[in-house]
Parts: structure tokens; sequence; C-alpha cells
């Protein structure tokens, strides 16, 4: 069994995608440091803003608490922020460990981390912890309206776009086809089968060459390639809380 601190590395990954314009959710490893993929300490406070909403949802009255005790500075690696995560009260008192991966259709450049990168999206849009994301629920029960699918999309596209693998917005946008009666692994689904349309589509060679605009810097961090692997286990674990 993988360490518990292990479990959450994909979930913390998923989060740091999301505010990382360098890299995308393929392209962050655990032993990444936070400077390495262009957060300064702006990004920071948001990335424990997103990390607090997963676990305690709506319920806000707990946040400085959260924030000061989930140590995160520019030369932690991503697996130690993972270990602070995990230790967290909040994080020890849910159910979220049983909810730690639902793997999605897998991609060259995603392997595997659709799933739990869609559902930590979605607990930001919807505002519900990550442990109540579970697969058949729809999105309007989750409150996700028009607005929150504009949302819902924004977010999927910042996950899985960087230096590496730019996807084009507005491509990507129509390419996911989802609604207020889609399904949570519908949203996973599509979500895939988008990112496997654009691979396709993109024209060889030209993956590595292109920049999104206004980047925070150069990518100047060798990545180990795009293995990203989650931990063994799926989610079948039925969540009560």
């Amino acid at each position: 069994m993988a360490d518990i601190k292990d479990q959450f590395v994909p979930l913390i990954t998923s989060v740091l995608a999301q505010s990382s314009r360098r890299h995308s959710v393929a392209q962050v490893r655990p032993e990444h440091k936070i400077k390495d993929l262009g957060l300064d300490s702006v990004a920071i406070a948001d990335v424990k803003t997103k990390l607090f909403r997963m676990v305690g949802g709506p319920k806000y009255k707990g946040f400085p608490a959260f924030q000061k005790a989930l140590r995160i500075t520019p030369a932690s690696t991503v697996r130690q922020v993972a270990n602070s995560f995990a230790k967290h009260p909040l994080v020890t008192g849910t159910s979220l460990r049983a909810a730690a991966s639902l793997p999605g259709k897998e991609t060259t450049e995603t392997k595997g981390v659709v799933g739990t990168a869609v559902r930590a999206v979605l607990s930001q849009a919807s505002a519900h912890p990550y442990s109540k994301i579970k697969p058949e629920i729809k999105l309007k029960r989750l409150g996700v309206d028009a607005i929150g699918i504009a949302d819902l999309k924004t977010g999927i596209f910042k996950t899985f776009s960087g230096s590496k693998y730019p996807l084009d917005f507005e491509e990507f946008s129509t390419a996911l086809n989802v609604s207020p009666e889609s399904t949570v692994i519908q949203v996973i689904q599509s979500s895939a089968n988008a990112l496997e349309r654009y691979k396709k589509q993109r024209p060889a060679g030209k993956k590595a060459e292109a920049k999104p605009p206004n980047a925070a810097g150069d990518d100047t961090t060798p990545s180990k390639g795009d293995e990203f692997e989650e931990p063994e286990g799926d989610d079948t674990t039925d969540v009560k809380g």
C-alpha cells in the first residue's frame, strides 16, 4: 500500500497544475519544487484556498487555521506539500482518503490522472468537498449551472495545458461536451476524449515549441517525462460523509 502522503500527490498535483502556467498536470512531478512550477506567494495563497475548499466545502470558518498549518514555501516539493496536507486534522477527520483517486481514460499526455484532476476542479467549481464528488452524481446536484460549466471548462483547461502541451482554449472547450445534466464520470470521459482528440489534431513536432502567452518565465526545470502514475487502487469505496 502506498504511503498515505503519496495517496494525496495526485490531488496536490492537480491543484498546483491549475495555478501553474508552465506545467500541465502530466508534467508536475512529486520532486518538483513549488518555485519550479512558477508559483509566487500570491499563487501559493490561492493553492491553499483551493485545498481548503476540497476538504472544507462551503464551511470557511476554519480557513485561517488551515492556512497557517499548511506549510507551503517556494522551496517545498510537491511531495512535501502532500505530506503536510495529509497530516492536517481536516483531512485526517474526513473520508477523503477513500476518495483519493478515480482513474479516467488514459491518454498519452495524462497517464490516467484525468479522474483525479477533473474531480479536483469540480470541487472548486461546485464548492463541495472532494469526497462528495462521486462518479454517478449529476453536476446540477452539485450546484453547477451554466456559469459553473464555464468555470469548470476553464479549470480543466488550465490543469491540462502547459508550456510543453499548450492547448487552444476554444477548441478544447468546444470538444468538452458537458452540461448540468452530465454526471461526474461523463465529465471525466468527455475531458479525456477532448484531450485525445486535440492530441490527434495537433501537428507532429510542434508540441514542445510553443509557450502560452505571458508565461511566467522559462521552464528550466528538467522534466522526467510524462509518466505520471497515480497510486494503485480504484475509488470503489462508497464514501458516506
